[in-house]
C-alpha cells in the first residue's frame, strides 16, 4: 500500500470519527481519489489534514480553495448521489470535488463543473485529465447561469457561498432533484439540501458551513476584510469593517463563555436580527484570540464583543473591547437561546417560494426574503423565537 493510500485511509477514519462520513459510496470515493493530484507541491501530511487549502488569493482575499474534507463529505451525503446521476457543480476549485462526484456517479453518470475564473478552471481541467477524470466537463462561465447545454440535472452542488438562489439552478434541476447550496440567511451561512418541488424548494437537511463567496453577476454581498493585524472578518458592508478596525483598538475585558464556537447560537442570533459576523485570527498574528469565532458591534455605545478561543488554550472567551454593551447583548441573546432549548442548525426546515407570490409566514415560521425568494424557516423541535 502506498503512502498516499494509507493517508486516505486515515483521513476516512478521521471523517468517520468526526461524524462527517457515513455512506459507503462516499467513503469509497475518498479512498480512491488522490487529493495530492489536485493540490500539487504540498507534502502528504498537509494534503491529508482535515483542513481547507487555499489555492488562489487576489488582493489579499481568498478566491479559490480545496474545501475541508469534512464539509465535502457532508455535502456529498446531502446530495444523495446515485450511479448514473447527472451533476452540475458551481465552483470547480481544484477539481478534487468533481473527481469525487465522478467516482460516485460512475461510468453511466455525468459531471459538469463551471468556474468563473479561467485560471482556476484551467487548473481543474488539467488536474482532472491527468488524474484519469478527463470525462468531467469543465467550463469557464458565470455560475449564476448554470450550464444549460447539458441540463436538466439530477443534482446541483455549489461549492461557494451564495445569498440567493439563481433562477437557472431551479430551471436546470429536474423536479424532485436536489440542490445543495451554502446559503446566507441574514448574517449566517448554512448548507441546505433543497429538493425541487414545482416552483419552489423544500429542505431535506441543514448544517453549518463557511465558503468563499460566489463571484460574478450574483456575487454575494459578504466579503472578507482585514480588521486588525492577523484578524479578518466576513462582513456585508465596509462600514462594519471600519467600525471593527476602530473598536478592536479599545481596552479589552475577557470573561469565560459557556458554549461551543459553532453550536448554532451565532446563526440564531443573526436570525433574530442581531448584527453578528464571523471573525478569524491567525495563530501567530498576536491577536487576543485565535482561530474562528463570531462578533457583534454596538456602534452607538462604542463596543465590540467577540466569542473565540483564547490564544493559550481551546477554552472559549467572551472578549469585550470598549464598553460591555455588545457583550451584554450577546449574553442576553444567549440566555434566550438556552430558554428555547439551544436550537441548532440541523433542526431547521426551510421552504423557498418565489417572490412576489410567496405566502406569508405561519406563526411558527420566520420569513427571510432574498431578491428572488422568500425563505420560510421553522424548527422540528419547537419555536424559533
Amino acid at each position: 500500500m502506498t503512502s498516499s493510500a494509507r493517508r486516505r485511509q486515515r483521513l476516512v477514519a478521521t471523517l468517520r470519527a468526526r461524524g462527517a462520513l457515513h455512506h459507503a459510496q462516499v467513503e469509497r470515493a475518498f479512498l480512491t481519489v488522490p487529493r495530492e493530484a489536485f493540490v500539487p507541491g504540498l507534502s502528504l501530511d498537509v494534503v491529508y489534514r482535515d483542513e481547507a487549502i487555499l489555492t488562489k488569493v487576489e488582493d489579499g482575499v481568498s478566491v479559490s480553495s480545496s474545501s475541508q474534507p469534512a464539509i465535502m463529505a457532508l455535502m456529498l451525503e446531502q446530495l444523495d448521489l446515485f450511479p448514473g446521476a447527472r451533476v452540475l457543480e458551481i465552483g470547480a476549485g481544484t477539481g478534487y470535488n468533481a473527481a469525487l462526484l465522478r467516482e460516485i456517479t460512475g461510468p453511466s453518470g455525468e459531471v459538469v463543473t463551471v468556474d468563473i475564473d479561467p485560471e482556476v478552471g484551467g487548473w481543474a481541467d488539467e488536474r482532472l485529465r491527468s488524474s484519469g477524470y478527463g470525462d468531467v466537463l469543465v467550463r469557464c462561465a458565470d455560475g449564476a447561469d448554470g450550464w444549460p447545454e447539458r441540463a436538466p440535472y439530477d443534482r446541483i452542488e455549489l461549492t461557494v457561498g451564495a445569498d440567493d438562489i439563481a433562477p437557472a439552478w431551479h430551471e436546470q434541476l429536474v423536479d424532485g432533484g436536489v440542490l445543495v447550496i451554502p446559503l446566507w440567511v441574514r448574517t449566517g451561512q448554512i448548507c441546505l439540501a433543497f429538493e425541487r418541488r414545482g416552483d419552489g424548494f423544500e429542505s431535506c437537511s441543514a448544517q453549518p458551513c463557511g465558503f468563499i463567496p460566489l463571484r460574478g453577476r450574483m456575487a454575494a454581498a459578504s466579503h472578507v476584510a482585514e480588521v486588525a493585524d492577523g484578524v479578518v472578518a466576513l462582513v456585508r458592508d465596509d462600514h462594519t469593517a471600519a467600525r471593527a478596525r476602530a473598536l478592536l483598538r479599545l481596552p479589552l475585558d475577557s470573561a469565560p463563555w459557556d458554549g461551543h464556537a459553532w453550536d448554532g447560537f451565532s446563526f440564531f442570533a443573526g436570525l433574530w436580527n442581531l448584527p453578528v459576523f464571523s471573525i478569524w485570527a491567525s495563530i501567530d498574528g498576536g491577536a487576543a484570540f485565535r482561530g474562528g469565532g463570531f462578533a457583534l458591534i454596538d456602534s452607538e455605545r462604542d463596543s465590540v464583543a467577540l466569542v473565540a478561543s483564547a490564544p493559550e488554550s481551546s477554552a472559549l472567551r467572551l472578549l469585550s473591547f470598549g464598553s460591555r454593551a455588545a457583550a451584554e447583548t450577546l449574553e442576553s441573546a444567549h440566555r434566550r437561546w438556552h430558554v428555547l432549548g439551544r436550537p441548532d442548525i440541523d433542526q431547521l426546515s426551510v421552504t423557498a417560494r418565489p417572490l412576489p407570490v410567496a405566502p406569508e409566514p405561519a406563526p411558527y415560521e420566520i420569513a427571510v426574503d432574498t431578491r428572488r425568494w422568500r425563505l420560510l424557516l421553522s424548527r422540528h423541535a419547537g419555536p424559533l423565537r
